[in-house]
């Protein structure tokens, strides 16, 4: 009950918070869905941003109908939907612009794991490390509410530390699958960045 709490109060601040990580875990594609650029990248119709906004509105009325949410990935059950949406082009487009946003964060995610072929032991290093990314970034969100301003320093040197010990455990050939998988650059909004 309690996740079901957090997600449907934290469901509109993703939508805010557009690609910042200023949340624990991994950012949802409905937050990229969210952006213009994003929109005009994946060359999305009015019928799927129609869909899409009727998914997001379903969400904030009643999450309990997107299933039990991952604390490491709040919007998972969500974006379960929002890719049905789209076409297979746009649903691998979107997988590589969330794997930016992400970056190696995202290798925590089961099945980036295993597009990577990580072994039962890297895997488990790389889920710990997520979760000791969940818990600093959920230290530097306690201390907002106390003093009313992010420490977006320690917020980037937190990223860059769990970005790095991640990379650091990938292979030299599983280093380059990662980039392959991430597809063409693009360039996110730098709204609030």
């Amino acid at each position: 009950m309690k996740r079901f709490f957090a997600l449907s109060v934290l469901l509109p601040f993703f939508s805010v918070a557009l690609c910042q990580h200023m949340m624990p875990g991994l950012n949802g594609k409905i937050v990229l869905l969210a952006m213009l650029e994003v929109k005009k990248e994946l060359k999305l119709t009015k019928q799927q941003e129609d869909q899409i906004r009727e998914i997001q509105q379903k969400a904030q009325k009643d999450p309990t109908g997107f299933g039990m949410p991952d604390m490491h990935y709040m919007l998972k059950p969500i974006d379960v939907k929002v890719v049905e949406v789209l076409d297979e082009g746009q649903r691998a487009r979107l997988q590589e612009l969330w794997l930016q946003d992400n970056g190696p964060l995202a290798i925590s995610e089961p099945s980036v794991a295993a597009t990577l072929e990580l072994d039962e032991a890297t895997t488990g290093k790389v889920k710990e490390i997520g979760k000791e990314f969940d818990r600093a970034s959920m230290d530097l969100l306690m201390a907002v509410q106390r003093t009313h301003k992010m420490d977006k320093p320690a917020m980037e040197k937190l990223q860059k530390d769990t970005n790095d010990k991640i990379l650091a455990l990938l292979s030299e050939g599983q280093l380059k699958k990662w980039q392959e998988m991430l597809g063409k650059p693009f360039k996110f909004p730098k709204v609030g960045r």
